[in-house]
């Protein structure tokens, strides 16, 4: 099993590389379609036999011991490339977690739109023990910015998602990362960007200006922008950000909600803690070595 893990990561390596010699005009396409389909099959034939392995005896099939009094475990490290395998292999862990493990909450890394299936959603409603929180990788809000990004979704597919989780979960928090001044992103593509997110029921954007790496597809791609324009807009979408995320904060005032205390600030003396629903809330009242990693119920005020 470890000596199939080291070989699925060279896969990655060689694929990176490959990418960069056709970014550097070393190889041509053909030769690149000709390298990359190749390795993308030996890395299914190796995940296959890794899957095979694994089925042959390599989980215990036990319940899993969790460590003592943990009462929240964040799932990261999604495998973005494999889109089709990670569906389903993200949702037999999740059922595994559900079904062999004492854990009461647990959250979701940053997915991309189409790691979201309707089936995974229909897991994720019925579960006592998922948190309504999810990260969405969107990187833009322009459907011709997110063909210059080579991202294989629409604008209006995502808007559709956002809507479909909002229908389905209690005022779940929905974050998102959006890139400010892409290459090529004209005025008209960062309008359509900001009215997009405007629209959308997003609670929150982490936005920040492009960088470029060296040796990568974007750095070779013309149109690149000033970093003074990339700093203005992404300063107009953290303003957007900052509006929704209070916007998300008031329609929570009111209701009741499970909070789990991580720490006792020095200065104030307040507990700090968060709801399922990813909302940071600071409470007055109780005793730190009684409530210190143990879920609460409170009513939501200002």
């Amino acid at each position: 099993i470890e000596a199939l893990k080291k070989r699925i990561k060279v896969t990655e390596d060689l694929r990176e590389i490959v990418g960069t010699m056709k970014a550097l005009s070393s190889v041509s396409i053909l030769q690149y379609e000709q390298a990359n389909t190749a390795l993308a099959q030996y890395r299914r034939n190796l995940k296959d036999a890794f899957h095979a392995l694994i089925k042959q005896g390599g989980l215990p099939k036990n319940e899993v011991k969790t460590v003592q009094n943990r009462q929240l475990v964040i799932l990261i490290g999604t495998d973005n490339g494999m889109v089709g395998k990670f569906n389903k292999e993200i949702l037999d862990l999740l059922k595994e977690i559900e079904k062999r493990t004492s854990i009461p909450r647990y959250r979701l890394g940053s997915l991309n739109p189409h790691e979201i299936t309707p089936e995974l959603l229909n897991f994720l409603q019925s579960s006592e023990k998922f948190c309504p929180h999810f990260h969405l990788s969107l990187q833009s809000a322009c459907n011709r910015t997110l063909k210059r990004m080579n991202r294989h979704y629409s604008v209006e597919f995502y808007l559709d998602q956002i809507e479909d989780i909002v229908s389905r979960f209690e005022r779940p928090f929905l974050g998102s990362d959006i890139i400010a001044g892409f290459v090529g992103e004209t005025e008209e593509d960062f309008l359509t960007t900001v009215d997009n997110l405007k629209k959308s029921k997003l609670s929150q954007i982490h936005t920040f200006p492009l960088s470029i790496r060296k040796g990568t597809i974007a750095e070779k791609m013309e149109g690149h922008l000033p970093d003074t324009i990339k700093d203005e807009r992404a300063t107009i979408i953290k303003k957007i950000s900052a509006e929704k995320y209070q916007e998300f904060v008031n329609s929570n005032i009111g209701h009741e909600a499970e909070v789990l205390i991580e720490k006792r600030l020095d200065k104030s003396g307040k507990f700090k803690g968060v709801t399922r629903n990813y909302l940071t809330i600071l409470l007055n009242d109780g005793e730190f070595n009684s409530l210190k990693n143990v879920i609460v119920k409170k009513d939501m005020i200002k």
